[in-house]
């Protein structure tokens, strides 16, 4: 009984929300790209995307067509983000577990974290755009984003930098026991990266530019770090203290002692250095809550609410858990400016839909899974 329940609000679903059915097709069809053989051509998924919308056109039951077209065109665009992983020149030698020495150049693309921050021996780390490698003479014009972890203590880096340095560029590590977090897995998912460039001690960091990151992610961290300021202000002497308040008001764990996150990290609390939906959804639910004891008209307050939240996402590191809540919330939120009642399944579709349109490789990430799976369940349940 329970379970025809189920069914039949799944299939009712198809007309009240056409565009969890089409989320649904999307990531058919991404799987279905991920584990063809290498050999398919890409050529497939476009013969089903032109197929299924031209049926859907002409045909009375254009619902499934549509579907099949939808399936196509995300499956078209998860086998591009696969075959831009393969232009990167030294892919094959890092899937053969080879090392190289390599000069580069590229964009940091992220917030350093410098050598030795929380007060241990720990290695920086931060991402990089590169932009070409130079091995024996030889340069090789690449757009490869890849993990940088900076072992040279001199190294002093901020988001924007145009960088030429030394390093090893080297396949990433296996998991230290069977279940555990896989490197490899992780970074393919996030970057499209093969492998991870290390700068160690002896190798050199030349500066060739500063500021050419975007304007928009710039100014969300320089806000952060005036908000770091105003919520440590008093604390100058208790940096424990004002390290655990920053990491779990923004999720800056670069000057958390070691000590301190090992203590979290034993005790199962880990969770709350991480910028997630939580947070999102606390920082919005008290922000709506002061906007209409305000008593702002509703849509004006929705206007505010939706920049606020996806600034807050920006200035805690655009965090994927954190990004996907945002866009969640927005979407939701925005049903407010029409005048129409929001409906939870149709506004996951479309929230689902934006994200694999901007990077396919999230429907394989666990904390993208259990979002949509949560909330789907409490929509059902």
């Amino acid at each position: 009984m329970e379970r025809s329940r189920i069914w039949a609000e799944l299939t009712g679903a198809a007309g009240r929300d056409p565009l969890l059915w089409v989320a649904l097709a999307a990531g058919i069809g991404i799987v279905a790209e991920d584990y063809l053989p290498v050999s398919v051509p890409l050529v497939v998924p476009v013969v089903m995307a032109v197929v299924g919308l031209g049926l859907a056109v002409r045909r009375p039951g254009w619902r499934g067509m549509f579907l099949v077209g939808a399936a196509g065109v995300f499956a078209f665009a998860h086998g591009v983000a696969l075959w831009s992983v393969g232009q990167f020149p030294f892919s094959p030698n890092l899937r053969q577990g080879d090392s190289i020495r390599v000069m580069a150049e590229g964009i940091v693309v992220d917030e350093p974290a410098a050598p030795g921050t929380g007060g241990g021996s720990r290695s920086g780390r931060c991402t990089i755009r590169f932009s070409q490698m130079t091995v024996a003479g030889h340069t090789w014009k690449c757009d490869q984003r890849l993990p940088v972890r900076l072992m040279n203590p001199n190294a002093s880096l901020h988001y924007g930098d145009r960088i030429r340095t030394t390093g090893l560029l080297r396949p990433f590590p296996p998991p230290v026991s069977p279940g555990a977090f896989d490197p490899k897995a992780f970074f393919f998912r996030t970057l499209g990266a093969t492998g991870e460039f290390v700068v160690g001690p002896g190798d050199r960091i030349d500066r060739l530019a500063s500021g050419e990151g975007h304007r928009l992610i710039d100014w969300a961290l320089r806000s952060r770090h005036a908000i770091e300021l105003a919520i440590t202000k008093g604390l100058m002497d208790q940096p424990d203290e004002a390290a655990v308040i920053k990491a779990m008001v923004l999720g800056s764990r670069e000057d958390t002692p070691e000590h301190i996150e090992e203590a979290y990290r034993l005790s199962g609390a880990m969770h709350v250095f991480a910028v997630s939906g939580l947070h999102v959804g606390i920082f919005g639910g008290i922000l709506w809550a002061i906007l209409r004891l305000l008593r702002v008209p509703r849509r004006f307050a929705v206007l505010v609410l939706i920049p606020a939240v996806l600034f807050y996402a920006t200035v805690t590191g655009l965090r994927p858990s954190a990004v996907r809540a945002a866009i969640m919330f927005a979407i939701v939120m925005s049903g407010f400016l029409f005048a129409r009642r929001p409906r939870l399944l149709n506004s996951l579709g479309l929230a689902a839909l934006v994200i694999l349109a901007y990077d396919t490789q999230q429907l394989f990430l666990p904390g993208f899974q259990l979002s949509f799976a949560v909330l789907t369940s409490i929509a059902l349940f």
